[in-house]
Formats: C-alpha cells, sequence, structure tokens
C-alpha cells in the first residue's frame, strides 16, 4: 500500500472524522484549524505554510454557508438558484497560494494535490477556482456522507 502525507485543512465536523479515517488506514495526516475538533486524533499545525512543506496531498473541509432556507429540512424548488458561500474556501485557495510562493523558492519543495471537499455547488472548481490559474492542482471530491456518521461512510 502507497502510503501519503495527507493535510486537513478544516478539521470541523466533515475534516477531523475524515483525517482520522485517514490516519487508521496508514496515511500521515496532519491538521491545520483554529479550533480542530476534539474528536481530531492527529497532530495540528500552526500555519499554512507548516501544512505544505511535505504533504502530498492537502484536503480542504472550510465551511460554505448558506442561506438558512436552503438547509435541507424542506424543499427549495420555489427559491432561487443560489450557492454557497465561498469566501472561506477562497481565503484558504489563497494562502495555499501565498504559501506556496515561499516555499517554491526552494529547489526540493513541489506542491500538493488540493482537494476540495467542502460543499459546493457543481462547476464551482472549474467557474471559480481553475480561473485563478493557481500554480497547483484542483481536484473537487463531494463526500456524499451523513454528519454523524462520516467515519462510517467512508
Amino acid at each position: 500500500m502507497i502510503n501519503f502525507k495527507i493535510g486537513m485543512i478544516g478539521c470541523g465536523k466533515l475534516g477531523a472524522p475524515c483525517g482520522n479515517v485517514f490516519m487508521e488506514a496508514g496515511h500521515d495526516v496532519i491538521g491545520l484549524d483554529p479550533n480542530p475538533h476534539p474528536d481530531a486524533k492527529y497532530p495540528m499545525v500552526q500555519s499554512t505554510a507548516d501544512m505544505l512543506k511535505d504533504r502530498d496531498i492537502v484536503f480542504i473541509a472550510v465551511p460554505t454557508p448558506h442561506e438558512p432556507e436552503y438547509g435541507g429540512e424542506k424543499p427549495t424548488t420555489h427559491l432561487p438558484s443560489r450557492g454557497f458561500d465561498l469566501d472561506i474556501v477562497r481565503r484558504v485557495f489563497d494562502d495555499i497560494h501565498a504559501a506556496g510562493k515561499v516555499l517554491s523558492q526552494s529547489d526540493d519543495w513541489q506542491w500538493p494535490a488540493v482537494v476540495l471537499i467542502s460543499t459546493v455547488l457543481p462547476g464551482t472548481c472549474r467557474n471559480e477556482l481553475e480561473l485563478q490559474n493557481y500554480p497547483f492542482e484542483v481536484v473537487y471530491n463531494p463526500y456524499l456522507i451523513a454528519m454523524g456518521s462520516v467515519e462510517w461512510d467512508m
């Protein structure tokens, strides 16, 4: 089995259990979150640069808030189509880009793949993030899980 060095940016109700599953599968996992979920079983780092130093893959599991009426409790077909708030996602991508530009001055450093697992609408990576021409690979991997059973669902 290939073991990867994985980073989790956003270690809350989605990122913490995902990182735990990766760690239990034998991967080297670290996290970055100012308020990690208490169930996160892997070490935390303090900066984006520390996260990127030697990771193969960095998963982003940060909040993407939505209007309360779009929470899924009631049908929304009568409401106008609305996306999720991407401010935190954009900030994380910009932080990765800025930290990586500094690290890339070293000859032996390479960009990790960056995988967005936060909830966003289809086309968000293509229409929002890839247009920024980041120098790293951007992948969207939707997680079809239920909150409260993330580890089991994975």
